[in-house]
């Protein structure tokens, strides 16, 4: 007990800086005692002090760190009374009988899918006393074994969603055995006697600073904190209104057209523009909109001063799709959209995840990007070479040539002859801006290697969206562009886009 006090004294501070974006708190329980608690200051009564009381209390569900309040579940996105402990997330659901009317969040699904989209890195199998839940498909054994059958099983900790691996501890730093479950995340702590040699995570501690941040790092390492969630929000990337988008939300104001393509708002819908050009916008115009947030590309780092005089700015540069997802979640936090952003990444992972397994990985692809005979190559580490990394057989690491003057993230320099070398078997070409004197497929066909080429030669050279493979950089573009990518180099395994 000694030692969970010491790890909570060590985020208090921070807590409390949080509790001034807290939603707004939930009408008072009708009955049953009410208990406050002088270690954090906070009250827990009615049904939510009854199911803290008979489940474990203090060890097993931490001190309570909010008031009662109306939030939206990370489940299925709609509002229940709430209350937030160290350990856990109690939820009110009074259209259910009791024991059923309180639960809990399932916090430690929603943190799993949060760090390892992917899955766990070098999970092990355990081996002592284990069983396995045809559920999830997870071991359980050992120590976690009977700490999860002596404390509440499914309804208290719910199905095991990994099995055991190394991950580092956000309170101390150092690196413990845990494995997670819907509704909680066992550490083993081998330097403790029984029975504090188990311990469960903080979920409701990293839940709760989660739902009430409202700081930003962006891609420059500058470090915002918002006085309040914003409402106003002026894009200056197509990234921007590609999110919004998805959370529901509009911008005040944009630099771009992005948000009259069909995917988006369409051609009727009309946002008031800011002026000047994509790295140069119109400052005044700018502050017309009165913006409380500002999202931009890194081309306006050198204004970021002037900028500011306006409204906080955000900075992203993705060079992998990994980045956007990173920043699709950063906006989603601070807009209150978590739930929604959830569900875009979700959505997206489905779509990459479905094409990774069914892709035959037998043709080698290439993506050229310019609107000169000095063009350029999306490598592995390029915001659409990664998702084709992810997807299938792309054998271009960030090797070979000088890096490209577009400042795109993996875009390499490159030439005819060294492409010749592996001669791919598709070639998806991206015209850049509309500078060029025709596409990038008229302007390299002049040089005589062009026609050696194999792509060439049988017919597979593609014309492809600037827009959605370059610009977009949210995830409804990237989304696009992987079903066009993988509908061109594998037209007979996937005649049509995967949902």
């Amino acid at each position: 007990m000694a030692n969970n006090k010491k790890r909570w004294l060590s985020v208090l501070a921070l807590l409390t800086l949080t509790l001034s974006v807290l939603p707004a708190a939930a009408p008072s329980a009708a009955q049953g005692d009410s208990r406050t608690f002088t270690e954090t200051g906070k009250t827990v009564k009615g049904k939510f002090l009854d199911y803290w009381t008979n489940h474990g209390g203090l060890a097993q569900q931490g001190l309570p760190i909010s008031d009662e309040v109306q939030d939206i579940s990370d489940l299925n996105g709609k509002t229940y009374t709430m209350q937030y402990f160290e350990r856990a997330v109690f939820e009110l659901h009074p259209e259910n009988q009791a024991p059923y009317d309180v639960l809990l969040s399932l916090a430690g699904l929603f943190r799993f899918n949060q760090l390892y989209p992917q899955g766990a890195p070098t999970p092990k199998v355990s081996t002592d006393n284990a069983v396995t839940f045809k559920e999830t498909g997870m071991t359980l054994g050992g120590k976690f074994r009977a700490y999860w059958e002596s404390h509440g099983g499914v309804a208290q900790q719910g199905f095991p969603i990994s099995n055991e691996f190394q991950e580092k501890s956000e309170l101390d730093g150092k690196t413990y055995t845990v494995q997670y479950f819907e509704r909680a995340v066992f550490e083993l702590h081998p330097e403790n006697s029984t029975p504090n040699d188990v311990l469960l995570s903080q979920l409701g501690t990293f839940q709760y600073k989660y739902k009430t941040d409202t700081s930003f790092v962006d891609w420059t390492g500058t470090k915002r904190t918002l006085a309040k969630r914003p409402t106003r929000i002026v894009c200056l990337t197509g990234f921007c209104e590609d999110t919004l988008f998805q959370l529901g939300l509009e911008p005040v104001a944009v630099n771009d057209t992005l948000y009259k393509q069909p995917q988006f708002w369409g051609p009727n819908k009309t946002i008031t523009a800011i002026g000047g050009g994509f790295g140069a916008p119109n400052l005044e115009d700018i502050a017309k909109a009165q913006p409380d947030l500002i999202i931009g590309f890194q081309n306006i780092i050198g204004q970021r001063e002037a900028i500011e005089k306006i409204a906080p700015l955000f900075i992203i540069n993705p060079g992998k799709f990994e980045d956007t997802i990173d920043n699709v979640r950063i906006v989603g936090r601070l807009t209150g959209k978590s739930y929604l952003a959830e569900q875009a990444i979700k959505k997206f992972y489905s779509k990459l995840n479905g094409y990774r397994a069914k892709s035959p990985n037998n043709k080698v692809p290439l993506l050229l990007f310019g609107n000169s005979v000095s063009f350029s190559v999306f490598t592995q580490p390029s915001m659409p070479g990664s998702i084709l990394t992810a997807a299938t057989y792309y054998p271009w690491p960030a090797e070979g040539g000088p890096l490209a003057p577009d400042r795109e993230p993996g875009s390499l320099q490159y030439s005819l002859e060294k492409i010749l070398d592996k001669d791919p078997d598709v070639l998806l070409v991206i015209t850049q801006g509309s500078g060029a004197t025709g596409t990038l497929t008229q302007i390299l066909s002049a040089n005589p290697i062009w026609s050696q080429l194999k792509a060439v030669k049988n017919k597979q050279v593609y014309d492809v969206s600037f827009t959605n493979y370059v610009t977009g950089r949210g995830l409804v573009s990237l989304g696009l562009a992987l079903d066009d990518a993988m509908m061109k180099i594998y037209p007979e395994t996937f005649p049509k886009a995967l949902p």
